[in-house]
């Protein structure tokens, strides 16, 4: 899916805040993302993965499509902190009636919080 303006107005809206510069021009395939901790690399990523077309990705391993920390992607920072970052936004966005990127091996008790696949 093309990211334009107008969609990025669409999903700021879902989520409810406004994003960075920064992660507006790395959704827009205009810049990059700082490094930086605190700086909304985790979030723009879930955002351009959600919104990507491609297979369906698997929950049963987040490791190998979370984004990096440090160069790697550790397995325990994908499956307490990756996913459900990842899932939070997702659920946003498709209740925003956004398409967004399947998912599969969703398991209810492992992925609570009320998220909608």
């Amino acid at each position: 899916m093309e990211i334009t303006e107008e969609l990025i107005e669409r999903v700021e809206k879902a989520l409810g805040f406004t994003l960075y510069d920064d992660q507006i021009n790395y959704l827009m395939d205009t810049g990059e993302l700082s490094g930086a901790r605190r700086s909304g690399r985790t979030t723009a990523y879930c955002i351009s993965l959600i919104l990507t077309d491609g297979e369906a990705l698997d929950l049963a391993h987040p490791e190998t499509f979370s984004d990096r920390v440090n160069g790697e992607r550790p397995i325990g920072y994908a499956r307490r902190v990756f996913i459900k970052k990842f899932l939070e936004i997702r659920t946003k966005l498709k209740d925003a009636g956004i398409k967004v990127r399947a998912v599969k091996n969703f398991d209810p008790k492992h992925h609570v919080g009320g998220y909608t696949l």
